[in-house]
């Protein structure tokens, strides 16, 4: 599976990378620290799957994914975000975006949550506040 990581985190994508490699069967294919220099990537259309921080400078994840989607609807995006209380479920789902685990755990729901939306389901964590 081809991904791309998007964080403005340097260390945080370099964790990701480390994790995923270990895991096998993922190939990184991309890292962008802002959704501005996602969507000037000429090779988006090469990934499965986007791994999307919400918050980051520029272009957010929430306005990056919709753009994004809109270019290449058959892309997977899954949110990455450190806030519960600020994590909008229908906006995401609204997005496009098929999925969400936090920071704090991703470790732990990262491997389930690639699974189940690439089979074609939508995952959130249990612990994420339905708001509008």
């Amino acid at each position: 599976m081809k991904i791309i990581i998007v964080d403005d985190s340097k260390d945080y994508r370099e964790g990701l990378r480390f994790y995923l490699d270990k895991l096998g069967g993922y190939e990184i294919i991309a890292e962008f620290s802002d959704g501005e220099d996602l969507l000037n990537y000429t090779e988006i259309y090469s990934a499965d799957l986007v791994l999307m921080d919400m918050v980051m400078p520029k272009i957010d994840g929430f306005k990056a994914s919709q753009q994004l989607i809109q270019r290449y609807p058959k892309i997977k995006i899954l949110a990455i975000t450190m806030f519960s209380e600020e994590t909008y479920l229908l906006d995401l789902i609204e997005y496009g975006i098929k999925g969400c685990v936090f920071k704090f755990n991703i470790f732990d729901e990262l491997p389930k949550a690639i699974e189940t939306i690439t089979h074609g389901k939508l995952y959130f964590p249990d612990a994420i506040l339905l708001k509008r």
